[in-house]
């Protein structure tokens, strides 16, 4: 298991700020009734992730859509996890909720 305190300042910041997109748009989009937030570290790795219960959304329309508002908070998430050597994962399906998932290496 790995040591969660080896985590850069930039990478905690990173993955407070994608969990806080992901709860606004479960908040704003997804009319669920339960989110789980979990972390854990496992050997250079520190994965997050945000699930609901909601409605879920097509992801590959979403992403076919032109730029816009709506489009900003997800996408500049994925650039943010990236920026710090991570990657972000979205698992979603009409109907099925969504798993935001956000993993980024130890001491980058």
């Amino acid at each position: 298991t790995g040591d969660p305190a080896r985590l850069p300042s930039a990478a905690k910041y990173a993955i407070l700020a994608i969990v806080r997109q992901a709860l606004t748009n479960v908040r704003t989009h997804a009319r669920a009734t339960s989110v789980t937030i979990r972390a854990e570290v496992v050997g250079e790795t520190c994965t997050t992730s945000v699930t609901d219960n909601g409605v879920g959304f097509d992801l590959a329309a979403f992403r076919a859509q032109p730029p816009g508002p709506q489009h900003l908070g997800l996408i500049s998430k994925e650039e943010l996890a990236g920026l710090v050597g991570g990657q972000l994962e979205i698992n979603t399906g009409l109907g099925r909720g969504t798993t935001v998932t956000v993993r980024v290496p130890l001491g980058r």
